[in-house]
């Protein structure tokens, strides 16, 4: 038997950006108060981190000393904001669709955001002011729109965590060079091999090869973008899933 044509109802169609943006400014105008909160936190956040100069002896902004930062094995951070965004726009059929109701248990992470921010600024710790970033994000959009909404867009701000410079990675990645050629050396002398492990490059006893043990910082930045692809993958392949079964139906 065939299954009957569900109706636009059911199934509304794709929205373009101009559209997007007419239903935007409709809501604006019908929610003048949270339209008027949502400019006061988008200029706030615009302004401490990218004008307000906190940092380095108060001679940078945050986006400044990202934009230092985000070079060489951190170059794939400038990817990261714009990913989200691409993500946000992925979703934004299932935000269109879900119910909205501003919940003030949003504010607890807009307070835990803000004192991570404060908390960078007394410490001189610019990392920690961009993981304020997505903190704050998720708490404003819980305030405004309430728990829906914030479930919808928890992954797009979550994958803002990929932008911090992972420094401390790197460090351990360098110690963890040494660590291989000291074992890399042990193991091959034990087998009979006669190799000398001098600081990170190994070297043959008769001088017929020398290798150096490179870093690994760029194999934990691959491990890490492995991660984020891997979260956006099965976030798509959920939404995937939920779309097939709305359209079996129940049985």
């Amino acid at each position: 038997m065939s299954t009957p044509p569900k109706s636009s109802a059911e199934n509304p169609p794709e929205l373009g950006m101009v559209e997007e943006l007419i239903l935007f400014k409709d809501w604006c105008l019908a929610n003048r108060s949270q339209a008027l909160l949502l400019l006061t936190i988008l200029a706030s956040l615009a302004g401490f981190f990218g004008l307000a100069k906190l940092f380095v002896n108060g001679s940078m902004s945050l986006a400044q000393w990202a934009g230092q930062a985000w070079v060489g094995d951190q170059s794939h951070s400038w990817l990261v904001p714009p990913v989200s965004l691409y993500l946000l726009w992925y979703h934004k059929e299932a935000i269109r669709r879900a119910p909205k109701a501003g919940s003030n248990r949003g504010l607890i992470y807009v307070v835990i955001g803000v004192l991570l921010f404060v908390l960078s600024v007394r410490c001189l710790q610019p990392r920690m002011a961009l993981f304020s970033i997505p903190v704050l994000v998720y708490g404003a959009t819980y305030f405004l729109w309430g728990a829906n909404v914030a479930r919808i867009i928890l992954f797009p701000c979550g994958f803002l965590i990929f932008m911090i410079p992972f420094g401390v990675v790197e460090q351990a990645t360098f110690k963890l060079q040494f660590v291989i050629t000291g074992l890399v050396g042990f193991i091959t002398n034990f087998l009979g091999i006669k190799i000398t492990a001098l600081g990170t490059t190994l070297a043959a006893a008769d001088g017929s090869f020398n290798f150096e043990i490179a870093g690994g910082c760029v194999l934990a930045m691959g491990v890490l973008a492995l991660i984020a692809a891997a979260q956006s993958a099965t976030t798509r392949s959920a939404r995937v899933g939920r779309g097939t079964s709305r359209e079996r139906g129940p049985r």
